[in-house]
């Protein structure tokens, strides 16, 4: 820990903070500790994850992971001991959180209320679990504590001492959000009781972390309330100015200023938390999404799970104020995955490889370059997790639960708990689904919504999802055919199917009935920034450049921070050859998602163009740092250097494109006779740098080549040939992929194709013919053999992996072509990976060949 950059770190989590409703409370003086602590650091939009169920991120939050690798997937699980259901735990979480990895290394925390915490850790330090706070009996009644509440438990005592009861709070606790109290019938009207409890939770969550900052040795002390979220979630819908006529006007008086109220508790219980930090502390405030408090609030929520969820904004809020932080400045393209590694970064410890987030090295005046190691679940030694006993996975365990009962070991729990016992699965399984879609990883988002519509289609989500789905995967026909059913149980088809048939119809180059589709439902729906949107986009395709403007603007109108609105209008003016107009959006666009290469690149041509040639270099230079392969930036920057006389500059960038080497490399597996031939010809008339020794020569089967390397057939003895290799596009069969060196990073482009089209392709190029069948269990070892490789693939922190349908490879190359070079991060030349596409040998999806 010898590059330790923080004495001391507080991290306080708001849930559902968000930054419209606070700069307007700062504007008025009403917030003044976080408008002081503002001042003092840097601070920044947060984007959240999918889907965003509070569990899900918070977890996420304290791994740096993804969820379907720390394994937390909703609010509830299968109860394995009682049936039923349970809240999430604890247990749950696959991963080493944060503070698991601080204990390996000597460094004492406090962790109160995170969200899922119980049964609470043996950590090092003190852990107060999530059900702490959590009170429904009477204030006369037993308030005992949830069985590992509290570690250690020579505290528990103290903390349960420290609890606040909702009913020992008087009216003038209540006053200051709801000044009409008195008013107000409390025997008819719940909300006053439902807000005294939120309260009193909150200040117990309080009252235990100042106690422990106080009287507990700490390095790291992180807390979360989850009480913002609570009260928007009730109180939103009174927040002035009044947006729905049918809110009952006296109900409207009576809350109007309770989430003013609670912004302004939270304030001063920062006040109290950072007096205790000191100075010396670094400390970061943040929520795990936004919460919409204006026009853009829904005017209904969806009466299904996670409906509630609608109301919140995608971006929350994020800052961080400390001894060598920066002062008054904006972070830009933070996500919630990069608090983990930003934390590690200060206590001076590496960051796992296998984390999902970065270090924001932005935010620090000096220098700071983070140190990895492969993986901390690697690491061995007391981490403060629980034992492997308690550790089940509650999905997995609820299937042999369920075997048991059938087999008479155990009593069965009862129908209505098995019930939300296996909703609970589906649950998880459609936010996993979310959470694949949201990466990209999109065939293994169909392999699980496909099977969730086929077993449930009257569940619009299902389809919904799935046709969201296979819209990314380029997989129309099959879209079509959902769409129609759809169209066949309904007269008219329920505006969300209406949004995802446009989409379908764009798939299909079908533009001019996608406009149609989004202008008829955007007459329904005005204020719809979603439909607005995708109406300018596809004006944008058109060529119909005025009227996408008109509509990209619109979009602003109804949503002034939508940042993909601000790219569409920097496109267009790029193209109309405005090149001031078209540098002022894509700032914008940059200002609310950094990540965003193509803003980048699109930023360095109007530069370049309007004349600003140090500036186009820095933009150039920040797109390749996200995507090293934008062979246009490379080309672009030759010029600029060239023209600004640093000759030696534009020569790094001319070897680079000479050479190709490009991190990472490519690598196209799958089983033989899977398309992995036609994906490599793809790629190379694309641009892709292909490693080929053209030993095997094209042959009836592959009249267009193999594209192989010789040495690949001897990995399994020696594959010390590939280490330190750079940017290359190797096609690998899939069984030999074990064998790449784990030192190299690689983008997997992996082949799937039906397994009888595989095995009636293989004995075809072995000279047999259909009469001569097949081995009878080729088929099933195949499969396992693809299933096996999978499951491998899964646990390669090194390994990033596209799944490619070759039937829907060659039905639509235009959708596939622009995934690969999405996933690749390389500027290809898509009409010509298109063209690389013949149809016409595409020969063995007849069972006859």
């Amino acid at each position: 820990m010898d590059n330790r950059r923080a004495k001391k770190v507080l991290l306080i989590g708001w849930d559902a903070a968000d930054w419209i409703v606070i700069d307007k409370l700062i504007q008025k003086g009403e917030l003044p500790t976080l408008e002081k602590f503002l001042s003092k650091g840097v601070r920044g939009n947060i984007a959240t994850l999918e889907p965003p169920a509070s569990p899900i991120l918070w977890t996420s939050i304290a791994t740096g992971m993804l969820p379907h690798k720390h394994g937390v997937l909703g609010f509830v699980e299968p109860n394995n001991e009682t049936g039923g259901i349970r809240p999430v735990r604890s247990t749950t979480r696959k991963v080493k959180a944060i503070w698991n990895i601080l204990t390996q290394n000597n460094l004492k925390s406090n962790i109160v209320g995170w969200w899922p915490s119980n049964p609470a850790e043996p950590i090092l330090g003190t852990m107060v679990s999530n059900l702490y706070q959590i009170s429904e009996a009477g204030l006369d009644d037993p308030w005992p504590m949830y069985p590992g509440t509290v570690y250690p438990e020579r505290l528990a005592q103290k903390m349960e001492e420290l609890r606040i009861h909702p009913h020992e709070l008087t009216e003038n606790h209540l006053l200051p959000f709801i000044p009409d109290l008195y008013k107000i019938d409390l025997k008819t009207d719940p909300l006053p009781h439902q807000l005294a409890k939120m309260l009193a939770e909150a200040a117990t969550i309080q009252a235990a972390t100042t106690w422990l900052m106080e009287n507990e040795e700490w390095d790291f002390t992180a807390v979360y309330f989850d009480t913002i979220d609570h009260f928007s979630h009730i109180f939103m819908k009174y927040n002035p100015p009044k947006m729905n006529e049918e809110i009952d006007e006296k109900l409207y008086e009576y809350y109007k200023y309770a989430i003013t109220g609670i912004y302004k508790f939270h304030d001063m219980m920062l006040q109290r938390l950072l007096d205790l930090a000191g100075e010396d502390t670094t400390v970061i405030i943040m929520s795990d999404h936004g919460f919409y408090s204006d026009h853009l609030r829904p005017p209904y929520i969806p009466k299904d799970h996670g409906g509630p969820t609608v109301e919140h904004r995608p971006f929350g809020v994020f800052c961080m104020s400390g001894p060598g932080i920066k002062e008054g400045e904006k972070v830009f393209g933070t996500t919630l995955l990069d608090i983990a590694p930003t934390l590690l970064t200060l206590f001076g410890l590496p960051v796992g490889k296998d984390v999902d987030g970065k270090t924001l090295v932005t935010a620090f005046k000096e220098k700071v370059t983070p140190t990895f190691i492969d993986s901390w679940e690697n690491v061995a030694g007391e981490c403060g997790m629980h034992p492997d006993d308690l550790q089940e996975n509650p999905w997995e365990a609820q299937a042999a639960m369920k075997q048991l009962i059938e087999l008479g070991y155990i009593q069965n729990p009862g129908e209505e708990k098995n019930k939300g016992a296996a909703q609970a699965v589906i649950e998880a399984q459609l936010n996993q689904a979310k959470s694949f879609l949201s990466i990209n990883r999109n065939q293994e988002a169909y392999e699980i919504l496909s099977k969730l519509y086929k077993e449930s289609k009257n569940d619009l989500r299902f389809g919904k999802h799935l046709l969201v789905c296979l819209d990314k995967l380029g997989k129309y026909k099959e879209a079509r055919q959902i769409i129609d059913v759809y169209k066949s149980i309904f007269k008219k088809l329920p505006p969300t199917l209406g949004y995802l048939e446009g989409k379908i119809l764009i798939g299909e180059k079908r533009y001019n009935d996608a406009c149609d589709v989004f202008n008829e439902l955007y007459d329904t729906q005005k204020g719809n920034p979603t439909l607005s949107l995708e109406l300018a986009k596809t004006y944008y395709i058109l060529d119909k450049i005025n009227l996408a403007i008109d509509a990209f603007e619109n979009t602003l109108l109804i949503e002034n921070e939508n940042p993909m609105a601000y790219y569409g209008l920097g496109n267009c003016y790029l193209k109309l050859q405005n090149y001031p107009l078209a540098i002022e959006h894509l700032l914008q666009s940059i200002e609310f998602i950094y990540h965003h290469p193509s803003a980048h690149y699109n930023l360095g041509e109007a530069l370049a163009l309007e004349g600003e040639k140090m500036h186009a270099i820095n933009a150039f230079n920040v797109a390749l740092t996200m995507s090293p392969g934008l062979i246009q930036a490379h080309k672009w920057l030759i010029k600029l250097y060239t023209e600004v006389n640093e000759p030696a500059k534009a020569l790094e960038h001319s070897n680079f494109i000479s050479t190709k080497i490009i991190m990472p490399n490519i690598i196209v597996s799958g089983l033989p006779r899977s398309g992995t031939s036609a994906m490599m010809q793809m790629l190379q008339m694309g641009g892709a740098a292909i490693w080929s020794d053209g030993k095997r020569e094209a042959d009836i089967a592959n009249p267009k080549g193999y594209y192989e390397l010789e040495a690949v057939k001897s990995m399994a003895q020696n594959a010390d040939w590939l280490k330190g290799v750079n940017g290359k596009t190797i096609k690998i069969i899939s069984h030999l992929l074990p064998f790449l060196p784990p030192e190299n990073e690689y983008k997997i482009i992996f082949m799937e194709r039906d397994i009888s089209e595989v095995m009636m392709s293989q004995q075809k190029m072995l000279g047999k013919s259909a009469k001569d069948g097949y081995p009878v269990m080729l088929g099933k070892t195949l499969t396992d053999q693809v299933a096996k490789i999978k499951k491998w693939l899964e646990r390669q922190p090194n390994m990033e992996v596209m799944f490619v349908d070759y039937a829907s490879l060659i039905g639509n190359p235009v959708a596939h072509a622009q995934q690969i070079e999405a996933f690749t991060k390389q500027a290809f030349d898509v009409d010509k990976m298109i063209m690389a596409i013949d149809k016409d040998l595409y020969r063995n999806n007849n069972p006859k060949w």
